[in-house]
């Protein structure tokens, strides 16, 4: 920034120098410079003067600059083909641009916040342009000039030699894209700010902390560049990058939305105005052109946005050809929009229109969307479900002010005599002729003057009629995932970001992006990301006391595998296929634990449920769109399907598309984006001979018991406060658990998980109790199931089951098991091969680990007999005597 006690002062001579160094090489062509005269108040009308000189006459411009010294000066980058501009004033136009001659790149700094005082608004400023020139120094194609314009910096890449306008100006919006400054005009016909003369802020940016300052050159030299030297560079569509309207012309139709090219193929009056027919205006009269255009726009229900970009495209618009500025186009759409004049018979134009005037963000993009017959609307960063009533209750006071257009009743134009019939005619007789046909058309025109207005008159009909077409309007299709970018966004992988109040959290990376509606998710944390977030101390201290056993040893296992499963919830992938279950007594603290998920997570992700609900038809229908279910009670009633339980929690546990049952609405067809987290006293009583969910479950076992007196009224209060920090904490727990690639069960919880082993499984509990599994072993069937049988007696078991059910367990358990049938013919037997009855020796060293306590068996068990015994309890009671 200038020194404020020195004054600012156009230096001609250096003006003309940089111009000659600028078009050096250049032999063909005309420049442009223009004057503009600062607003200094909102009263004030834009003044705008412009030269245009040939190549060889550049000094031309002396008297031009001299005359115009104390008013904002630039220039136009590219040559013009001759030495007008066609555009109004002798403005240059994209037509008449010769050829791109330059890459170029308006980096302009961000507005400072709302609030700031000036003086916090300079200082903004000054960090902005050292953020720029930071940007520009570390770019890896050194700009051949730089100009400093006393707000931004523009940047010019000189081309070695002129190249189509479309591949540059798409050079110059990657540009933009690569250092995020969408806003920035890289048109081919855009001014840029000239060296060496003085930039007077209007009133607007004064208010911003702008001063009076002297343009410089910081960088000039004569480095030139080609095509491809930019091919490193990303596009819009690669990064999923905004690219707003402003100060964006468009020719290229294809580039605009289908529907509007559908209907600009189809509407003969949107054709006429396109094409730059006046038929029924006044002659020439290009704003009444650009608003017949807009009011069409915004009757077919086209956004604010959308309209803009359709109007700059047009290339026989006056936004196009002038390049007229937001406020132009927004008071013409402001204007079409007046009233609400709906149709009455195009319940899909009204309800794009709707969306477009209700429910549509600065840029365009629409934050209603409607995605397995739900409605999801985006708000505070995310998509929040929101039931069909809502969105209807927003539709009838959309309507009820609404009005329809009522046409004037149009007289019939009387038809024209031949000349034949004319000349016949006395000259009376012919001037009464004219005098009629003149007063018939003329009745004709006006009929546009009788038309009017009347009440739309809402009912439930039509509302129901714009409800409908609404669905379709917002639609999104079921192949759609939650998260997923859409609108043709992309960006990085969903699954990996995280909407937190302050932005979009990139978890690999901890990089904070933007909100953006075009990421579908309906997954937000209610809190900001703090990048320098501390330790979450009290969190910590908490689980401490928790994993701390009486002899003061701490848990460290336990405590990273609760710190991988907070990240793993953070995410909406399912690679590591696991459930949570947390067993403790009461007053434990796992009531704590799960207060405190919720809170991160976020209340509105989460939801309780219960085992039996799992096993119930509707039971699932409240886990859609949700992303942790917490189970605080997991017993179970004996009335539970235990097979539907099962392969529910399976499937939701593994993150497969299933189909779940609602009431009154059809089946939800999706994936299940959710973690499931069971609570309990004691483990549930679950059945899965398969023993495929005990390969799901993870177990913390909490030992201790807190007393009142122990118990801290204000912890959850306390832990509230570190939010921010276990965030970090949980994520630096989701790095360790993807870079190992697997949860590890705590040692201090391994008796968990034989127990759950033994009740899921009581089959697998008897397979590793009195069988062995090997290719070469076999059994008769009914010796199997008579030792089954007797396991069963040993256990308290009531139900034994059948044969056949018994074959299913056994085949659940053993994949790989056959049967086969042996012995002479006329005299086989049922078998099955790959599993046996345990041998004597087997078994007394299995159980001396289980049974004897460390006790040794007497000399000789190792070697007892070998033979198959069907009660173990007999030879465990036989045991018992000898050692008595």
């Amino acid at each position: 920034m200038a020194d404020k006690t020195e004054v600012p002062q156009v230096n001609t001579g250096k003006v003309l120098a940089f111009l000659k160094l600028f078009t050096k090489g250049l032999t063909e062509g005309y420049l442009q410079v223009e004057a503009i005269a600062s607003a200094m108040t909102k009263d004030d009308k834009p003044d705008i003067r412009r030269r245009t000189v040939a190549l060889a006459n550049l000094d031309d411009l002396t008297t031009f600059i001299e005359q115009y010294k104390e008013w904002n000066l630039y220039f136009r980058p590219n040559l013009l083909r001759d030495s007008q501009g066609s555009g109004k004033g002798g403005a240059a136009l994209k037509t008449d641009i010769i050829a791109g001659t330059c890459f170029h790149l308006d980096f302009d700094p961000n507005d400072p916040p709302e609030g700031m005082t000036l003086d916090a608004k300079r200082e903004h400023l000054i960090a902005e342009r050292e953020r720029i020139k930071l940007a520009l120094a570390n770019f890896k194609v050194s700009p051949s000039f730089v100009i400093d314009s006393g707000g931004g910096y523009q940047a010019f890449w000189k081309q070695q030699a002129p190249a189509p306008i479309g591949e540059v100006e798409a050079i110059n919006q990657r540009l933009c894209v690569f250092f995020k400054t969408p806003d920035s005009c890289h048109s081919s016909q855009h001014l840029m700010r000239l060296p060496y003369t003085v930039n007077r802020p209007g009133y607007k940016k004064l208010a911003k902390g702008r001063e009076v300052v002297a343009t410089k050159l910081p960088v000039k030299n004569d480095k030139r560049y080609t095509l491809d030297d930019f091919a490193f560079l990303p596009t819009a569509e690669a990064t999923g990058a905004k690219a707003k309207a402003k100060g964006k012309v468009e020719t290229d139709v294809s580039d605009l939305p289908k529907r509007f090219r559908d209907l600009l193929a189809t509407d003969e009056g949107l054709q006429k105005r396109w094409s730059g027919n006046d038929e029924g205006l006044k002659e020439g009269d290009r704003s009444a052109r650009d608003m017949s255009i807009t009011s069409r726009l915004v009757r077919y229900g086209f956004n604010n946005a959308v309209i803009a970009r359709i109007l700059r495209a047009c290339p026989n618009s006056k936004a196009c050809q002038d390049e007229r500025n937001d406020d132009y186009i927004n008071a013409m759409i402001s204007k079409a929009r007046y009233g609400r004049v709906l149709s009455a018979t195009e319940p899909l134009s009204t309800a794009h229109r709707f969306v477009a005037e209700v429910l549509t963000d600065d840029d365009g993009v629409p934050l209603l969307r409607r995605w397995n017959d739900d409605y999801y609307l985006w708000q505070d960063g995310a998509y929040k479900l929101r039931a069909d009533c809502d969105v209807e209750k927003l539709v009838w006071e959309y309507l009820e002010p609404a009005k329809v257009h009522i046409p004037g009743k149009t007289p019939k134009a009387a038809a024209a005599l031949a000349p034949a019939q004319m000349s016949a005619l006395a000259p009376a007789a012919q001037a009464a002729v004219n005098t009629m046909l003149a007063a018939t058309a003329a009745a004709v025109k006006a009929t546009a003057a009788l038309a009017t207005t009347a009440s739309f008159k809402v009912n439930p009909t039509k509302v129901r009629n714009v409800e409908a077409a609404l669905c379709s309007a917002v639609l999104l299709t079921s192949d759609v995932q939650n998260p997923a970018w859409i609108d043709g966004a992309t960006g990085y992988d969903p699954a990996e970001l995280l909407i937190m109040a302050n932005g979009i959290l990139h978890i690999p990376t901890r990089e904070l992006l933007d909100h953006d509606p075009r990421l579908f998710s309906s997954m937000a944390l209610p809190f900001a990301y703090d990048p320098n977030a501390k330790k979450p101390e009290e969190w910590l201290k908490f689980l401490h006391s928790l994993f701390t056993d009486e002899g003061g040893v701490l848990d460290e296992e336990a405590i990273d595998t609760l710190q991988e499963w907070f990240g793993y919830c953070l995410t909406t992938k399912a690679q590591h296929d696991k459930i949570l279950m947390i067993i403790g007594p009461k007053r434990g603290g796992k009531s704590t634990i799960v207060r405190i998920l919720r809170a991160l997570i976020g209340e509105m992700n989460c939801v309780g449920s219960t085992l039996d609900a799992m096993a119930d038809h509707f039971g699932m229908e409240s886990m859609i769109g949700k992303r942790l279910v917490i189970f605080p009670d997991s017993r179970l009633s004996s009335k539970a399907d235990m097979r539907k339980l099962t392969a529910n929690v399976l499937t939701a546990s593994g993150g497969d598309r299933q189909s779940i049952p609602r009431k009154h609405k059809p089946d939800w067809l999706g994936q299940l984006l959710i973690k499931l987290m069971l609570i309990s006293n004691e483990l549930p009583k679950m059945l899965d001979d398969s023993e495929a969910l005990n390969s799901r479950l993870i177990f913390l076992h909490l030992r201790k018991s807190f007393s009142e007196a122990e118990q801290d009224k204000n912890l959850t209060e306390k832990l509230l406060l570190e939010l921010p920090a276990i965030l970090t904490w949980s994520l630096d727990g989701l790095v360790r658990l993807n870079s190992r690639g697997y949860f590890i069960q705590p040692t201090s919880a391994l008796e968990l998980v034989e127990e759950m082993e033994n009740l899921t499984s009581p089959i697998g509990a008897f397979i590793r109790d009195r069988c062995v599994i090997d290719p070469n072993a076999w059994a008769y069937k009914e010796t199997l199931f008579t030792a089954w049988k007797g396991y069963c007696l040993s256990e308290n078991r009531n139900y034994e089951g059948t044969t056949a059910s018994f074959g299913v367990s056994l085949r659940a358990a053993v994949p790989k098991l056959i049967t086969k049938k042996v012995g002479p013919k006329g005299a086989q037997r049922s078998a099955y091969f790959g599993i046996g009855m345990a041998t004597v020796a087997t078994r007394v060293s299995d159980d001396q680990k289980r049974f004897f306590d460390g006790h040794q068996p007497p000399a000789g068990a190792e070697t007892a007999k070998t033979s198959e015994i069907a009660d173990l309890d007999a030879f465990k009671a036989k045991k018992r005597a000898e050692l008595m």
